[in-house]
């Protein structure tokens, strides 16, 4: 990347581009923006936001422009990327920082938590915010999904920084307009990641407890029942990660940090037997980094670990062979360009575009 980025945002947009927003430059928030272009591999900085955030949200709309809202503020703004620029909107009734936001299924976004028990709902049509129900508890650094039934469930989290790390959940159903609890995950987290999996379920990995643990946990949520069941352990535990859902049902986490260890360890996640096992290391250490689907099923890992330029891929297993813009460190400190590499059945990790030549 062009930018140094750690806690900051990266969404795919329609036109197969990767969008890269805020962050932390090791130094302090960011308010420059970048693409990342999967057909040739490089990175072009596009319009800058109107202010600094780090831990902010970003939501792709229905018109395939994309929200970005929060960050220690209540400021929003909207990008184009047909015109390359950022727009400001409307604020949101309460500052936030490590909140969720999450698109409904009418196309409206439920922005939750980040230091507050608040909730409030952005409506594209009218470009209108409107405070909703209260969650039952102050929430930073939590989770949200959406499940198959609409509803949008939300777990752990802390009240403020590390204090006040929860178990408890709950879900809002957006034609009642309220929040109702369901059974608590059968550990306290903060820093964890949560995904939707093919058959409805939520998947909850790792993540950091009220005791200044680590995990290396998993568990599972079923809507049609509301309780939650574990599945297996992590090889290692890990918060500030991420998880990705990949085109053959697996799930890829990478990165993390454990105590004073920063990961670049990655591990599968079986969804039919349970089972981790470890992956492919990635090429740099990560945490608070971000991973984004591409369009054709590989995922882009970029920054994270005070600030890091460089970015990387992960390339389907589905496919044998690949060409892409890998980087590889010679001995003499030189990085040179290679096209073409074979893949394993499990992937292979890539680096990519850093502009990082030291």
């Amino acid at each position: 990347m062009n930018t140094r980025r750690t806690r900051h945002t990266a969404i795919l947009l329609k036109n197969g581009k990767v969008l890269v927003a805020g962050g932390s430059d090791r130094h302090s928030c960011v308010f420059s923006s970048e693409l990342y272009d999967s057909k040739t591999g490089n990175w072009t900085s596009t319009g800058n936001m109107s202010i600094n955030r780090c831990e902010h949200t970003m939501s792709a709309l229905t018109n395939g422009k994309v929200l970005v809202a929060g960050g220690d503020t209540s400021f929003v703004e909207i990008y184009d990327p047909t015109l390359g620029i950022w727009t400001t909107i409307e604020r949101m009734h309460t500052t936030r920082l490590g909140h969720t936001a999450s698109t409904l299924a009418d196309g409206k976004l439920l922005v939750a938590g980040g230091e507050t028990d608040s909730a409030e709902i952005y409506d594209p049509l009218t470009g209108n915010w409107t405070v909703t129900d209260r969650m039952h508890r102050q929430r930073y650094q939590h989770i949200a999904a959406v499940l198959t039934n609409g509803k949008v469930l939300v777990a752990g989290g802390s009240e403020v920084d590390y204090e006040g790390i929860t178990n408890s959940c709950e879900l809002y159903d957006s034609s009642a307009k309220m929040w109702t609890t369901t059974r608590e995950m059968s550990h306290r987290r903060m820093q964890h990641t949560a995904l939707v999996l093919a058959n409805g379920k939520v998947l909850v990995t790792g993540g950091y407890d009220d005791t200044r643990k680590y995990l290396k946990s998993a568990e599972l949520y079923d809507p049609l029942t509301e309780t939650w069941t574990t599945t297996g352990n992590m090889s290692f535990p890990r918060a500030e990660h991420t998880a990705s859902l990949l085109r053959n049902g697996k799930v890829l986490v990478s990165g993390g940090l454990a105590k004073n260890l920063i990961r670049y360890s990655t591990e599968l996640y079986d969804v039919a037997t349970g089972i981790w096992t470890v992956g492919n290391n990635m090429n740099h250490v990560r945490t608070f980094h971000t991973a984004t689907e591409l369009e054709n099923g590989d995922v882009l890992v970029a920054g994270g670990s005070e600030g890091d330029k460089s970015a990387e891929l992960y390339v389907s297993p589905k496919k044998t062979l690949a060409t892409i813009n890998k980087i590889n460190n010679l001995s003499n400190g030189y990085k040179a360009p290679v096209t073409k590499k074979v893949l394993n059945k499990d992937g292979h990790n890539n680096t990519i575009g850093s502009n990082k030549y030291s």
